[in-house]
């Protein structure tokens, strides 16, 4: 089975939106596009925009970076950006077309404040992998995208970082055990993490003189059956774009966090070959789920209904 890092994410937080999202791609049918779903989307795009101009040395990468952003975020022209297919169709809590745009220009020229003074090694950006991850003896492979990959010191040692920008409404607690740092961590353990590197002509020679110096320093930045290298350790950065734009610490992944990713792995697969995907039913999940109101037809009605109704009207006053 091939484990994407989103689908793990997804059925954590609701196993029947991962159903609901499998059955509209196999019929041709388009989930509901939120707010804050599409705005998280363009947002990716404008801040990768923004590091790759920032690391190319431009000085006017933060305008270009927030014009990239008006420009997709414009219904006319949002279809226009990969993996988006419709205009906003809900717009959740207090959303609003310029107050997100305000925001997100706000969190693009914070985050650039923070890229002026950080003084990692870019490595990578949106760095999308697919690595073996055996489970009880049956091999499975194991996918995700990775947003941000950096060479950083840490307590006077190097690391490999690994960030990823999010634009939740309420910072998460308890990064340190966070399924998505583990996950990328332990693919980036792995030598075919990092074939394409190596494979592209315009980074080759210069992250495999990276790779030679930390050999010679007698450092490896994969896992190594034998000898005295050591390996880099693994620590993550959540890049918190709603309010601004904050940088918070993930923690060490260790041993142990791989070993209940491995669990984790081993339920969820069996679910899956078990169709059972429960219903998470949680104001604080359903009052954000694209699912609420069911998956849009080409002619316009709305089908698949998770909890076969759509979600109750907001009552006014209730928190």
């Amino acid at each position: 089975m091939q484990i994407r890092q989103s689908d793990l994410a997804s059925f954590a937080y609701c196993a029947q939106q991962v159903k609901l999202k499998g059955l509209a791609k196999s019929e041709g049918w388009r989930e509901p596009n939120l707010s804050a779903t599409l705005r998280g989307t363009v947002l990716h795009f404008a801040f990768e925009t923004l590091q790759r101009l920032h690391h190319e040395g431009r000085e006017d990468a933060l305008q270009v970076a927030q014009a990239t952003f008006e420009y997709f975020w414009d219904p006319s022209h949002i279809t226009e950006l990969d993996g988006i297919n419709a205009p906003v169709d809900e717009w959740i809590g207090y959303d609003t077309w310029g107050g997100l745009l305000q925001r997100s220009l706000g969190s693009l020229r914070e985050a650039y404040a923070w890229l002026l003074k950080d003084k990692s090694v870019l490595l990578g950006l949106e760095h999308s992998f697919t690595v073996p991850l055996t489970i009880d003896g049956e091999e499975h492979t194991l996918h995700g995208t990775v947003d941000r990959l950096n060479l950083r010191m840490v307590s006077g040692r190097p690391v490999i970082g690994i960030d990823d920008l999010k634009g939740y409404r309420q910072e998460k607690w308890r990064l340190d055990w966070e399924p998505q740092w583990t996950i990328y961590s332990y693919a980036s353990l792995q030598p075919g993490f990092w074939t394409p590197f190596y494979q592209d002509d315009a980074i080759a020679d210069g992250f495999a003189d990276v790779v030679d110096r930390l050999a010679a320093r007698g450092q490896s930045i994969t896992a190594t059956p034998a000898g005295n290298t050591e390996v880099l350790p693994r620590r993550g950065r959540l890049l918190w774009a709603w309010d601004g734009f904050k940088v918070k610490d993930t923690g060490w992944r260790t041993e142990a966090h791989y070993a209940r990713m491995r669990a984790h792995v081993r339920e969820y697969v069996k679910a899956v070959r078990g169709d059972m995907y429960p219903l998470t039913v949680n104001g604080h999940v359903c009052g954000y789920c694209a699912f609420g109101k069911g998956i849009a037809q080409p002619d316009g009605t709305y089908h698949q209904v998770c909890g076969d109704a759509p979600l109750p009207a907001i009552q006014e006053g209730i928190q």
